[in-house]
């Protein structure tokens, strides 16, 4: 029997558990961190089809990690080559 001073039953239905609000957070930021993932992969994708299709040699589409890291090595290289190049044409200007 349900005394004046506990909950009723429907009442605590309304109240957040702690645990289950908890449960409820750690579910929703992993749905939100695999959905980032899927769209980092996808601008991966398509920088290496951009990339390929401007000819650039050793870009094409790849979820390999090792051709995957090389691809970004050849992205700094040619990122320093670009800024080497910008201070070249700089010091002569």
């Amino acid at each position: 029997m349900l005394t004046s001073s506990q909950p009723k039953p429907q009442m605590m239905l309304l109240v957040p558990q702690p645990m289950a609000m908890e449960q409820r957070i750690r579910e929703e930021q992993r749905m939100m961190d695999e959905k980032i993932v899927l769209e980092l992969d996808q601008k991966v994708i398509d920088q290496q089809s951009t990339l390929e299709k401007a000819g650039v040699s050793g870009f094409y589409i790849t979820t390999n990690p090792q051709e995957l890291t090389l691809q970004m090595n050849l992205l700094e290289l040619i990122r320093k080559l670009q800024q080497k190049e910008s201070e070249y044409e700089n010091a002569f200007s």
